[in-house]
């Protein structure tokens, strides 16, 4: 008969054996592990049964990260407790709109002790309307307004903040805008972000693919659910059959070009979410669909284009994303970046030589001195902090800050290499300012629509600025003196209006040509990157002065053309196209 000393030992020795092969789950989700994460609500009648056991056949699935739809019933600090016990982090909270209406400070000190990031509201439907009836566009302006009350505190205190839709915002308000563009229109797009649940866009009709590319600045959280081959679309009401529900890969969603958006976009978090009747089932098959289908891999094809020849010839290509490549004034190489890097890239040698920067990390906004001396770039002192502009040598010596306030982003530098014309978020939206390039004084303020402009550029005299702006309600290339456009933006001039989204004017050196780059109808974003993206040419009157000219289609994004990338003889550009690769 044992003692009961080796009786105790033996009962420790497979209570820890137990607790390591708990914690020994290896995580789920394969290339996207880190990212994954479970909307508890998935399993809300087994929490509310069952709380630590569910929260363990959760950690069981080898799940590491959970977003949270409330506490049941614990303080902050026993929910956490119960979450840690088992291995789980809470990354995401959906809080209700009265919470954000009412008590911001409550939000915030919950989000702090469950050291949550992310917080949103999950549903603004209110409880008068019928289960078949969706939004009015005066539910969207009451939660537009509780978000822009709210953000600036939340910001502060180190969240993201997130509507996340449920498909009735693909109603359409009194103007024929859709309720979610009305809301994403009526929110400071630096603070308020969303939440995409992939199967409610897919239910409204919607295709959560070009959601994606429409919007990836303001996308930083997914809800993954697939919806059923043969379901009910269109109904926009926020409901459907449990039967809807499907694993990843068995419904109707066109995942992989989906998660490649989602990737390229910026996604930080990937939430899956059912609302079946087989949850644990479904979610064991959509997480082994994401570890047999890793993301995309980009390579960067840097080129030249000849306007003689009408040909492009690749110079360069690499794994990885490169951006942005600015011609050097004597001819001899290109500016470019990759990840948080500079580069100068030779031309003869075809070879990329890194520019130190002292430890600041560079975006792709950039641009040599009409001398070649100097290079302005925008850069951030850390991951997590704001982009700020510099000045430094060509070779990236002695780098010195030259706007304090961020984030703020280079653009264009004046002929006489006196000024630099930059663009930041103020006011709620994207507005562009100029200041001398020493960095001296404050910035002038050169447009304040209550839209967003970008991508601004002098022309080669100086005596213009060439700019993309939404202020007509797409994207079109506008043009203004270069003070300024006035009050009310009076001599702004518009010099695009087609079917293309167009960005990122930039006049050749000769002033004779016009060269942008045009994402297809629809894209509100620049940051989007697919195929079907054209750069186009026209004179520098635009499309006012004739229609412009298609060189080419192709896959791009704003980094295949974004600084000004004109050749001194204004016969040549250079630009990036990408492909994706297993």
């Amino acid at each position: 008969m044992p003692r009961p000393k080796c009786v105790l030992l033996l009962l420790l020795c497979c209570l820890s054996f137990g607790a390591r092969a708990e914690q020994s789950v290896a995580p789920a989700g394969g290339a996207y592990a880190d990212k994954v994460g479970l909307q508890l609500y998935s399993l809300h009648d087994e929490l509310a049964a069952d709380l630590p056991g569910t929260l363990t056949q959760i950690a069981g699935l080898g799940i590491k990260n959970v977003e949270i739809y409330g506490l049941l019933g614990r303080t902050p600090e026993d929910f956490k407790a119960e979450l840690d016990r088992v291995g789980l982090k809470a990354v995401g909270y959906h809080v209700q709109l009265s919470q954000l209406q009412n008590d911001v400070p409550g939000i915030i000190a919950e989000a702090k002790t469950l050291g949550i990031g992310h917080v949103g509201v999950a549903w603004i439907k209110p409880a008068s309307a019928g289960a078949n009836e969706g939004i009015t566009a005066h539910d969207v302006d009451v939660a537009a307004d509780a978000f822009n009350k709210a953000c600036p505190a939340l910001k502060g205190a180190g969240l993201h903040v997130f509507y996340h839709l449920h498909g009735f915002e693909f109603r359409k308000d009194e103007t024929g805008r859709t309720l979610l563009d009305r809301f994403l229109a009526e929110t400071d797009p630096t603070c308020v972000e969303l939440q995409v649940d992939v199967f409610w866009v897919a239910q409204a009709g919607q295709d959560p693919v070009a959601l994606l590319r429409r919007y990836p600045d303001r996308v930083k959280l997914l809800h993954l659910k697939d919806i059923r081959k043969g379901a009910a679309l269109g109904e926009m009401a926020g409901h459907a059959p449990k039967d809807d529900f499907v694993a990843l890969g068995e419904g109707t969603v066109d995942w992989p070009h989906l998660l490649s958006a989602a990737q390229q976009g910026g996604v930080e978090w990937y939430i899956l979410e059912d609302e079946s009747a087989h949850v644990i089932a479904q979610l064991k098959q959509s997480l082994r669909y994401l570890a047999e289908h890793p993301p995309v891999k980009l390579r960067s094809h840097v080129s030249i284009y000849d306007l003689r020849t009408h040909k492009a010839e690749e110079l360069f290509a690499a794994d990885g994303v490169w951006e942005a490549p600015n011609w050097s004034p004597d001819g001899k190489s290109l500016l470019i970046n990759s990840g948080p890097k500079l580069y100068r890239l030779d031309i003869a040698s075809k070879t990329p030589i890194e520019i130190p920067l002292g430890g600041l990390l560079p975006n792709n906004d950039k641009g040599w001195s009409p001398n070649g001396k100097s290079i302005a770039f925008s850069a951030a002192r850390a991951a997590d902090a704001p982009s700020l502009i510099y000045r430094a040598g060509a070779d990236g010596s002695a780098p010195v800050m030259i706007e304090s306030q961020g984030p703020s982003y280079f653009h264009g530098w004046s002929p006489d290499g006196h000024t630099i014309a930059l663009v930041a978020p103020r006011g709620g939206h994207f507005h562009l300012y100029s200041r001398v390039a020493d960095g001296v004084g404050a910035d002038h303020q050169l447009t304040s629509a209550a839209a967003n402009d970008d991508g601004p550029d002098y022309s080669p005299d100086g005596q213009w600025i060439y700019f993309n702006s939404d202020r007509s309600g797409t994207w079109n290339i506008w043009r203004m003196p270069k003070d300024g456009a006035g009050p009310n933006d009076a001599k702004a001039e518009r010099l695009t209006s087609d079917e293309w989204e167009d960005w990122f004017p930039h006049l050749s050196p000769d002033g004779r040509h016009l060269l942008l780059i045009s994402f297809p109808a629809g894209v509100k974003s620049h940051n989007a990157r697919l195929d079907g993206m054209t750069l186009r040419l026209t004179g520098p009157q635009g499309t006012k002065g004739g229609k412009a000219e298609t060189l080419l289609t192709f896959y791009g994004g704003q980094g295949s053309l974004n600084v000004n990338s004109w050749a001194p003889d204004s016969e040549r550009f250079a630009f990036v196209s990408f492909e994706e690769v297993k």
